[in-house]
């Protein structure tokens, strides 16, 4: 089970992929890092907005499981959040 970490910058009003597809399911750690409530950082699908997305409060850590082929992506309203990531990926 190879273990990943990244760390990403969202610009505000950009969206960005915080994990990439696999085949295999995956689980998906993601904290906002800033603490800041003038970061604002949405998290979901291709579509991601401020909208339609899930709220990932300042310096609040989610814990997703990804289907295979399933991409997740982070948006900004406000500020440029910094996320830490940690993708675990299962063996094939």
């Amino acid at each position: 089970m190879p273990i990943l970490n990244a760390q990403y910058l969202i610009a505000e009003d950009t969206r960005v992929l915080i994990a990439s597809a696999d085949n295999m399911a995956q689980d998906i750690i993601v904290h906002e890092a800033d603490h800041s409530q003038s970061k604002i950082v949405f998290l979901g699908n291709e579509t991601v907005t401020g909208s339609n997305g899930l709220h990932l409060h300042d310096g609040g850590t989610i814990h997703l499981t990804l289907r295979p082929n399933d991409k997740l992506y982070a948006y900004s309203t406000a500020g440029d959040p910094t996320l830490h990531v940690l993708p675990i990926q299962k063996n094939d």
